[in-house]
């Protein structure tokens, strides 16, 4: 069971020691992917409202300490001489926004072949899930903190058309989102159609609330991953699914309120996902449960989908004239 803590550092402090956390506590690996290092707890105060704890590397050394400790040459400087580097201008030395940004998806051969957790993040239909392995948190929010600072930076303004093809920012759904310029609006000259890298959802956005992305950021894959649910088919037949199919997914992960998803690959596991101008993101055919439910199940018993193996029902059947679905309920573990 997770809990929030917090270091003994104030909350000043906090704030100008989080990039160096991620540094201290996240590493990247050859192929790009950032993923969090092995720390030891060692203290966990309990006598605040706010636990405080302590954790050490590898090397036995403390991250508290090290958070605390000076790091590069400290410059004395009087007020009366030079006014303090604002945290705009600190941030604009590390960041370089004159060359392209390179994003990749995560490899087939990275993705899990057996059951494991993840976060929904969008639900188009039964064929159209994206996820993202909740082995990954909390780099996702790491990633956004850190978009959303690049992107209040001057030098991230976007004077010229975006190119087609290239990573950009933008401001979608209320925050900065990191996309891929697919092609322009044919209604709105100054709009453009996008792909949320980290949604896995096409959108259209104006130039305006487009901005560059920052070449050195070390976030440089795409942590999102794609399903489509295996052991069921429309209870039609074919391979489209009613409107109504469509909906009840929507609702399904609505009722889940952000509990993780099980997600457990079929055979043959993994591959490219395959869609006019989307990145090749991992994606596989499996069985999607949340707090014990079965959405294929949830499905049957919806009337909306059938086992992959049972016979499709005459025209005039009742099951598809009429049906009531079941109430949602994945919280309280009953559907």
């Amino acid at each position: 069971m997770a809990r929030e803590v917090c270091l003994e550092v104030s909350e000043e402090d906090s704030e100008k020691f989080n990039n160096k956390f991620v540094d201290l506590t996240f590493e990247t690996k050859e192929d790009g992917v950032q993923s969090p290092v092995n720390l030891t707890l060692s203290k966990f105060d309990t006598s605040t409202e706010l636990p405080i704890v302590d954790l050490f590397n590898s090397e036995n050394q403390s991250i508290t300490e090290i958070l605390k400790k000076p790091s590069g040459i400290v410059r004395l400087t009087t007020p009366t001489k030079s006014a303090p580097v604002s945290a705009a201008a600190a941030a604009s030395l590390t960041c370089l926004f004159d060359k392209p940004a390179t994003i990749q998806p995560m490899t087939v051969s990275q993705m899990p072949m057996s059951a494991f957790p993840a976060n929904a993040i969008f639900a188009a239909g039964p064929t159209d899930i994206s996820l993202r392995q909740l082995s990954l948190d909390p780099m996702p929010d790491y990633m956004y903190a850190k978009l959303k600072e690049e992107c209040a930076l001057p030098d991230s303004q976007l004077e010229n058309a975006p190119e087609f093809g290239s990573f950009y920012a933008a401001f979608i759904d209320e925050r900065w989102e990191r996309v891929q310029c697919i092609r322009a609006s044919k209604i709105d000259k100054q709009a453009y159609c996008v792909y949320l890298l980290d949604v896995g959802a096409f959108q259209y956005v104006r130039k305006e609330a487009m901005r560059r992305l920052n070449s050195t950021s070390p976030f440089k894959r795409m942590l999102m991953f794609k399903c489509k649910i295996g052991g069921v088919k429309p209870v039609t037949g074919g391979e489209v699914w009613s409107r109504e199919s469509h909906e009840a997914v929507r609702e399904f992960f609505e009722a889940a309120c952000g509990e993780p998803v099980v997600v457990e690959p079929s055979p043959p596991g993994w591959s490219q996902w395959k869609q006019l101008n989307a990145p090749g993101v991992p994606t596989c055919e499996a069985r999607l449960s949340c707090c014990g439910r079965d959405i294929g199940d949830w499905l049957i018993a919806c009337g909306l989908a059938l086992p992959i193996n049972a016979p499709i029902p005459s025209p005039n059947s009742q099951s598809l004239l009429a049906f009531v679905p079941p109430p949602i309920n994945i919280v309280s573990g009953r559907i």
